[in-house]
């Protein structure tokens, strides 16, 4: 029997052989020592008291650790189940994406030759030209230029310059009307021209101006003649100026040296 006690002081227990009693200095009761004979069928010291068992555990109850691993299983599952409830309703607000179907024909064949019709090129302007001292004749009149002159000043009677980096050109014209009728005659029905189209007028040169080509309409009378000069202002860098008119409905000119 004493064998089969548990205490953490059996090691002071020695009972000899048929004794039945043990002088003890290490025995307690009720958490007091003291020494006293003891023996192994009378409970006399704690260490032959046996050992208390573990209460067992009340079925449907849980420890503690237990306890709370189950209550954040719980809320990671609460969780999980919020977030794919608010996935859904998000999703479902927003319109299903069309899908674009591919074509499965082929691309538009790229045309190997396209017939090209080119645009006509401007003609060039018609102009029948003639040197300067000859004559030219129409239906009705004969035109001779005879002269002309690029110059800075010219006299009327008193002097009169070109603006500045301008200058002046004189031509000196005669018509003479070979028809039985009367004809106007006048100094705008001429034009100068440079070689970059621009066009200038004949200015007027003034009741004191003598030997001027009637600028304003004039009659000349079949059989007569009139001649005259004609003025006209261009900028010093012009060049390839030519006079310009128009007779019988065709378009005439002369070349001037500047």
């Amino acid at each position: 029997m004493v064998s089969n006690r548990l205490c953490g002081n059996c090691e002071h227990f020695r009972l000899g052989r048929g004794q039945k009693f043990f002088n003890c200095t290490c025995a307690e009761h009720s958490g007091v020592k003291y020494a006293k004979q003891v023996r192994g069928d009378t409970k006399a010291c704690d260490a032959f008291s046996p050992p208390k068992q573990r209460p067992e555990p009340t079925p449907g109850r849980l420890c503690n650790w237990r306890r709370i691993i189950l209550i954040a299983a719980l809320i990671i599952i609460i969780a999980l189940l919020a977030w794919g409830a608010y996935t859904c309703a998000t999703r479902s607000g927003e319109p299903e994406p069309t899908l674009t179907p591919t074509p499965t024909g082929t691309a538009n064949p790229t045309p190997t030759s396209i017939p090209v019709t080119p645009s006509p090129m401007p003609t060039p302007e018609s102009v029948s030209y003639f040197q300067i001292g000859e004559w030219l004749s129409s239906t009705d009149t004969l035109i001779n230029i005879t002269s002309v002159e690029r110059t800075k000043l010219y006299s009327t009677p008193g002097p009169v310059s070109a603006p500045p980096e301008a200058s002046f050109i004189f031509i000196t014209l005669t018509m003479f009307n070979s028809s039985s009728l009367p004809i106007t005659v006048q100094a705008t029905d001429f034009s100068l021209i440079d070689r970059y189209g621009i066009s200038y007028a004949a200015q007027e040169l003034g009741v004191f101006f003598y030997g001027a080509f009637p600028f304003m309409a004039a009659t000349l009378e079949p059989g007569h003649n009139v001649d005259g000069k004609i003025l006209f202002v261009v900028p010093d860098v012009s060049a390839g100026l030519e006079i310009r008119s128009v007779v019988d409905g065709y378009k005439v000119g002369w070349k001037l040296p500047y």
